[in-house]
């Protein structure tokens, strides 16, 4: 059965191509995941909170006495998937789906189950104010549930290809942290024991309230907060190690200084799981993001002891073994069993639409825009 959305795309575009439209179809795009990360940036701003300075301390880890010893009980990720598809008059069409899940474990047979998970959020992504007829495109996707996303909410990027579909990308990712920040959201009013494991950055996430007993765990570094001998200290910072906390700058768009109400953001420190020895810098490394008002250091060095421990089982064909954490792992394992059509959808759309590319002069197929 041809999925909805799939038929609402091919009808628009078959309609838009046949009203003289240009119509170019994206038939060997990669995940838009997958594109080039933008370079590693500088952000000043930080404000110790344990010292004057960053300085590598023990987390007092060992092994094996606090190999299984652990107060994270709930696992929370997030999926997102989104590829090119379209391009109509300089206005990308971009295809997406994310689900996000918190995994609960069961202290007693210290076995992962599902407690709870956000709907599948499924839509086409697009600049409404450059697509010509966008209003017909979202009728059409509208009895179905999916909704035709705008990514440039404020109207003010001009018809380019390219800058239009970094805004989709960022939108992607605003999709995704919206359903994680719900699930947050009712993990704090249920107030269960136990502590939440976030995949991925606090800070960043829109209209979240931080509440205590919730870690965020990140594994990239795009932003950086230190240079010279802070740096180095955290690059060959040892395995079961952490650095001292800091606040990381919460920037706005208006300022690269503190917001007002600095004291009540988030607490940060890095943590080296694995020994790196021989390994690029940043293997097993991994920074963590606390709501302030832990206690310091007897809290962050017992958070990071409860961090290292779950980085067993090993998982070793994974790619980004070295700062996996096995419950992330399974979470995100389980998200993929629930999207199966990420894969599908995108293949079954180019099929369809690389049939209309051969009917039309207006319409052609293509590698992606670099």
């Amino acid at each position: 059965m041809l999925n909805p959305l799939i038929a609402a795309v091919r009808e628009f575009a078959s309609e838009m191509a046949r009203e003289g439209h240009a119509c170019h179809v994206v038939s060997g795009a990669e995940p838009e995941e997958a594109q080039p990360l933008e370079p590693a940036r500088f952000q000043a701003g930080v404000r110790h909170v344990e010292g004057a300075e960053v300085r590598a301390r023990h987390t007092g880890f060992r092994a094996p006495r606090h190999a299984g010893s652990s107060g994270f009980r709930y696992f929370l990720d997030g999926i997102q998937f989104s590829r090119l598809i379209l391009i109509i008059n300089n206005a990308p069409l971009v295809y997406h789906i994310s689900a996000a899940a918190i995994l609960r474990r069961d202290p007693a047979t210290g076995e992962l189950h599902p407690w709870r998970r956000s709907p599948v959020c499924e839509c086409v992504l697009t600049a409404r104010d450059h697509l010509p007829g966008a209003a017909r495109l979202a009728e059409r996707l509208a009895p179905f549930g999916q909704a035709l996303e705008e990514v440039d909410e404020e109207g003010k990027t001009s018809a380019n290809a390219l800058l239009l579909r970094d805004r989709a990308r960022s939108k992607s990712q605003s999709l995704r942290r919206k359903l994680e920040v719900d699930l947050i959201a009712e993990w704090t009013a249920a107030a269960p024991e136990g502590w939440l494991m976030v995949d991925g950055p606090l800070i960043p996430l829109p209209g979240l309230t931080l509440a205590p007993r919730i870690v965020g765990v990140v594994k990239s570094f795009g932003a950086q907060y230190f240079t010279g001998a802070e740096q180095m200290r955290i690059l060959m910072l040892p395995e079961c190690q952490r650095t001292t906390a800091f606040q990381v700058p919460r920037h706005s768009s208006r300022s690269a200084t503190m917001e007002p109400g600095e004291g009540r953001r988030a607490y940060s420190w890095y943590v080296r799981i694995r020994d790196h020895r021989g390994r690029e810098p940043d293997f097993g490394l991994l920074r963590l993001e606390t709501p302030p008002g832990i206690p310091l250091p007897e809290g962050a060095d017992e958070v990071s002891r409860w961090l290292i421990a779950e980085r067993a089982p090993l998982s070793s064909a994974d790619p980004r073994w070295d700062n996996l954490l096995y419950p992330i792992h399974l979470c995100e394992r389980y998200l993929k069993s629930l999207v199966p059509q990420r894969d599908q959808v995108p293949l079954q759309l180019r099929r369809a639409l690389l049939e209309i590319a051969g009917t039309t002069d207006h319409t052609r197929a293509g590698p992606a825009p670099g």
